[in-house]
């Protein structure tokens, strides 16, 4: 990845949980991620090759990969793009999903 990068560690209710905002300019190999990631373009377009298909997404794009799922990306067109992701963590996004089941249920009780 070439361009410029940010990391970020935020410890909300002591999880931890990456963030990254980054201009990438240059594609970047295939990898994997222990725990899911959440990204949004901000700007420019990018491609994705995920589960052997190219996925693009741009401005006001969410994509959502699940840990353990190889992926490459990139730029879509010259010069770059740019994106934000979070990286929550299976216990973490687990939690949140049981937390807004659990207020649905007495919501709704």
């Amino acid at each position: 990845m070439t361009g410029k990068a940010v990391w970020r560690r935020a410890c909300p209710a002591g999880q931890a949980l990456d963030l990254l905002h980054a201009r990438v300019a240059e594609p970047y190999a295939p990898h994997v991620h222990e725990e899911y990631a959440v990204g949004a373009c901000t700007a420019g377009r990018e491609v994705i090759r995920y589960r052997g298909t190219l996925h693009y997404a741009g401005p006001g794009s969410v994509v959502v990969l699940e840990p353990g799922e190889a992926h490459t990306g990139g730029p879509a067109d010259p010069p770059d793009f740019t994106y934000r992701v979070m990286y929550p963590g299976r216990g973490t996004a687990g939690r949140r999903a049981a937390g807004r089941r659990a207020a649905d249920r007495r919501a709704a009780g």
